[in-house]
């Protein structure tokens, strides 16, 4: 056997080891564990979340330890994350990913990235990230959690959002950077630069991003404006004046509800790709924190 084709299978091997040895706790001990870690408050969210984790690292073991077909079993979960700045979204990511159930876990402030060719990173070192977090292991990062933080700030600004108590700040590249995340969120070959300086084409690694979950993150100021006006198009009659008396135009923390957050056509109006919004198997609001 040739000396490289066996370090690849050494390699492998202790890959495989790897996730046959991955704790996959219940969804309600993870729950527990994020209580006991000092997490409060989200109960829904938590829920959502540890289930999605328990589903990922048992779709991880069927793969590589019972080694089912990858198309045979339910695709992989990209969850987004929507509520407002402080209620718990990226430290809910961080600890149980990072802290409970130790797997790779990498968190990304998208706001830094244009679109390739652009000035700023290229999208493609958002999964260098999340190989330095896996110790340079590609196979270790295959199966890992990008939580892209700020995802909000990356809708384009070819629409009339305005942010709350801010104005139009919108990224103008936006728009590029949601087509370069369309197929990483989905599953694609991507080529990796071993680190953020993109020093020489060979300084690269080919990833799987097939079983990397994504976790999109963000306040989303001024999307209930949006839903709003929305909702009150297409309201006639009594139920005009319903929608428009439950809403706070002044409110800085507001609450989505789940009806806001369902519709795809809001995050299009916001300023996002539909077919990205979709990529997302679940919509997840967050709750104000009490002051």
């Amino acid at each position: 056997m040739e000396p490289n084709r066996k370090v690849r299978k050494q390699g492998l091997e202790h890959f495989i080891k790897y996730v046959r040895e991955l704790p996959i706790p219940s969804p309600q001990a993870m729950f527990v564990a994020l209580h006991d870690l000092g997490y409060r408050g989200q109960d829904q969210a938590r829920r959502a979340l540890c289930l999605m984790a328990y589903r990922h690292i048992r779709r991880v073991k069927r793969i590589y330890v019972e080694g089912i077909d990858r198309a045979e079993l339910p695709r992989k979960s990209n969850f987004l994350f929507v509520g407002p700045t402080g209620s718990g979204k990226t430290f809910l990511v961080e600890s149980l990913f990072g802290k409970i159930l130790k797997l790779p876990t990498a968190l990304v402030d998208i706001t830094t990235y244009s679109e390739t060719g652009y000035v700023g990173q290229d999208p493609s070192t958002i999964l260098t990230r999340l190989l330095h977090a896996a110790d340079e292991n590609p196979m270790l990062a295959s199966i890992g959690i990008v939580c892209l933080d700020e995802f909000d700030k990356i809708a384009s600004g070819q629409n009339n959002a305005v942010f709350a108590g801010a104005g139009t700040t919108k990224d103008v590249t936006g728009m590029g950077v949601q087509r370069e995340l369309l197929k990483m969120l989905e599953a694609s070959e991507v080529l990796v630069p071993l680190d953020l300086s993109h020093s020489s084409a060979a300084d690269h690694v080919v990833m799987s991003t097939a079983d990397i979950a994504f976790i999109g993150a963000g306040a989303f100021s001024g999307f209930q404006q949006i839903a709003h006006r929305r909702a009150m198009r297409d309201q006639i009659g009594f139920g005009r004046d319903q929608v428009g008396d439950t809403f706070d135009a002044d409110a800085i923390a507001v609450d989505f509800s789940a009806d806001q957050v369902e519709n795809v056509a809001n995050f299009q109006a916001y300023g996002f790709l539909p077919e990205l919004v979709a990529r997302f198997t679940r919509v997840v609001p967050f709750r104000a924190l009490d002051g």
